[in-house]
């Protein structure tokens, strides 16, 4: 959102409560501005606001984006996303069903915090062998960039991943059986089936 628009806000958690799913994910941008910022306080202070409002039955599950934690985020702005939201990076089961959240920001620039990025390829690694061993129905990553808007080949530009980072996560992504990768940032919908 070019603003923080609450009446969109609203309007999405009335239909939550109107559809009461078990769950929503949110694909980044839960602010606008940047973390360090004035302005980011009174969003996070709308933000928690509105989704009290949310029927508690629904379980939100949150993704970092760019105006979260910032790109290139730093170790600072990850640990104030990760006190007021949740971690960079979990996953939750539902249904047998695997669902990752990743840290996208990491992967489209990690300069500064290489460690951290790192550890998340590692950590997804090791989330992915363990899914096979449990035989999970379908295993589904979500973060905030895209890895590509309309062909796994394309060009790194602002809305996509970088082509190496990307043809590493589409390899894993087929080592494992990856399902799906659900992405917020373009804010428009782009689908590619690779």
């Amino acid at each position: 959102m070019e603003t923080y628009d609450t009446n969109r806000l609203i309007q999405a958690i009335s239909h939550l409560n109107q559809l009461l799913p078990p769950f929503v994910i949110m694909c980044g941008d839960l602010t606008n501005s940047a973390y360090d910022s004035t302005a980011v306080v009174h969003e996070t202070d709308v933000f928690f606001n509105k989704f009290s409002q949310m029927n508690s039955l629904i379980k939100r599950y949150d993704v970092a984006g760019n105006h979260d934690i910032g790109t290139p985020p730093t170790y600072e702005s990850i640990a104030w996303y990760e006190q007021r939201f949740a971690p960079i990076w979990y996953s939750f089961v539902y249904r047998n069903n695997l669902f990752i959240i990743m840290e996208s920001n990491l992967l489209k620039n990690s300069s500064g915090i290489k460690d951290l990025a790192n550890e998340q390829m590692a950590w997804l690694e090791e989330e992915l062998k363990k899914s096979t061993r449990a035989k999970f129905c379908n295993v589904m990553l979500f973060m905030h960039h895209p890895l590509c808007l309309n062909n796994v080949n394309e060009a790194e530009q602002y809305f996509n991943i970088g082509v190496a980072k990307r043809q590493e996560i589409i390899g894993i992504c087929h080592r494992y059986n990856v399902k799906a990768v659900f992405n917020g940032h373009y804010h428009l919908s782009a689908y590619v089936n690779d």
